[in-house]
């Protein structure tokens, strides 16, 4: 990314963008109207607020299009990969899913 923007040194930023870039796709013009923006905005809080404990605190929220979502969390995705996991551990995640949910409900004026 940073030599992408003619930079002559690599700063943290560069790696974040970089990492958001591969998980999230790369930026586009925005392409949901207001109103859609808003309710991607309360569904991802819903996500990065559920309630139980975190396996990492949420470290960025980015609300924009991009090539495959309109919005997501990214401090949500585990440090390390995972194939086993603990009663606890599915029930928090399935909580955060669902977190999205809620918010979205719980905003919409339907």
């Amino acid at each position: 990314m940073a030599a992408r923007s003619s930079k002559k040194q690599i700063f943290m930023a560069d790696f974040e963008e970089a990492v958001d870039r591969v998980i999230a796709g790369p930026n586009e013009e925005p392409r949901i109207n207001p109103r859609e923006k808003e309710m991607t905005a309360y569904h991802e809080a819903g996500h990065a607020w559920s309630p139980g404990p975190r396996i990492r605190r949420p470290s960025t929220q980015d609300i924009y299009s991009s090539a495959w979502a309109n919005g997501w969390t990214h401090g949500l995705v585990p440090e390390e990969d995972r194939y086993l996991w603990t009663k606890n551990q599915f029930a928090h995640r399935m909580a955060v899913t669902m977190g999205g949910r809620v918010a979205s409900r719980l905003f919409s004026t339907k």
